[in-house]
């Protein structure tokens, strides 16, 4: 409960804050804006952040294990951890979900695209 006492408190604090710019000279439209598309903005922050995860852990792997693998084999290993980033990312920060994230987790998201197993 402490947690989610602390989250919601979190939130509250940043509507506040959010409340009191919305009638800024300046920043007021601005805002106002992206607390009517919320949904939206996160979904371009997210994906910004994603694919910035995304070439830095490619380019840390391809820097640390370069000697050892091909650079398919880099791409290959950190395409799933990129993956997982996105997933938890949109989930958490987006669509704001409680469940637990590996009860949730699609077996398919992993297959890129394709059944990884028989039942999905």
């Amino acid at each position: 409960m402490g947690r989610a006492f602390a989250v919601s408190t979190a939130r509250q604090s940043v509507d506040k804050a959010l409340d009191a710019l919305s009638e800024h000279r300046l920043l007021g439209r601005p805002v106002r804006f992206c607390r009517r598309r919320r949904e939206q903005v996160l979904y371009l922050v997210v994906g910004g952040w994603n694919t910035l995860f995304g070439y830095a852990e490619w380019a840390l792997m391809e820097y640390l294990l370069h000697d050892y693998l091909h650079y398919i084999a880099i791409l290959v290993l950190s395409w799933p951890l990129a993956v997982l980033n996105a997933y938890v990312c949109y989930r958490h920060f987006v669509f704001r979900s409680k469940h637990s994230v590996w009860k949730d987790y699609h077996p398919m998201s992993l297959g890129g695209g394709w059944p990884s197993h028989p039942i999905c």
